[in-house]
């Protein structure tokens, strides 16, 4: 197999240890892009998955198009089907079809950064909250790290926060983050609901997992428990080490 030439062992590792969960820690330089790719690649063209049922995540959007270049070009034109997505798109394709669970409609809008100051200078004015205290923008990043599981709020802030989420709700809008938070709301009988395209998945590619929140962690577990395969990749600062035959 051409595309396993020039992996190093431990990325062979990883890319061959198919069955059953898989724990990659790599640091920064160590190919991980490369490596989970390949891995993919192997699962198609060696292993016969059919790629519809192959489900990577990423971070970011520009990762997602890399993978999704990199897929092709080792595997082929039935790469094309693997679903290769962002955690916030993923989240917010899950919403589309399951939100009402939790109040909204499923035509919710989803804001921007430039909505969401918007929102919160018109919650300034309505509270008569004066900027001398926090900046809207500031008060949007806080906001915004609390989303991410970091820190608390309380005081003015606070105040902030509820109004702006009771407003988004009221508006049947949501932003990125809350995207995420709120897919960690629509579970039954304890399982994270899916929209039917997304069942028949049975692999999980988790791609920098350690750049997610809390709240992304949690989907990504949720997701574990709905595939046979899962494969997560950790950023780390250690040497590149595969955990292939370890459990979570």
């Amino acid at each position: 197999m051409s595309f396993l030439e020039g992996l190093n062992k431990d990325q062979r590792a990883a890319v061959e240890k198919v069955d059953g969960p898989v724990i990659v820690f790599a640091g920064a330089g160590t190919g991980k892009t490369r490596t989970l790719t390949t891995r993919i690649a192997y699962m198609i063209t060696e292993k016969d998955i059919n790629p519809k049922n192959i489900l990577a995540i990423t971070f970011t959007k520009k990762a997602t198009n890399e993978m999704r270049e990199r897929v092709m070009k080792l595997s082929g034109v039935n790469a094309k089907y693997v679903t290769i997505s962002t955690i916030h798109a993923l989240c917010a394709r899950i919403l589309r079809q399951t939100i009402s669970k939790i109040g909204y409609g499923l035509n919710f809008e989803i804001v921007d950064e430039e909505d969401v100051n918007k929102i919160i200078v018109d919650i300034y004015k309505d509270l008569d909250i004066s900027k001398k205290y926090f900046s809207p923008r500031a008060a949007a990043n806080i906001i915004s790290s609390y989303k991410n599981g970091i820190g608390e709020i309380n005081g003015i802030i606070k105040e902030v926060y509820d109004a702006y989420q009771k407003r988004l709700k009221e508006n049947n809008k949501n932003n990125i983050l809350t995207c995420i938070i709120d897919t960690n709301g629509v579970y039954e009988d304890n399982r994270l609901i899916l929209p039917n395209d997304l069942l028949s998945c049975d692999l999980s590619n988790l791609i920098g997992y350690s750049c997610w929140n809390t709240m992304g962690n949690s989907i990504g577990i949720a997701l574990s428990l709905a595939s046979s395969r899962v494969s997560y990749l950790i950023s780390d600062n250690s040497l590149y080490e595969s955990k292939a035959d370890e459990g979570f």
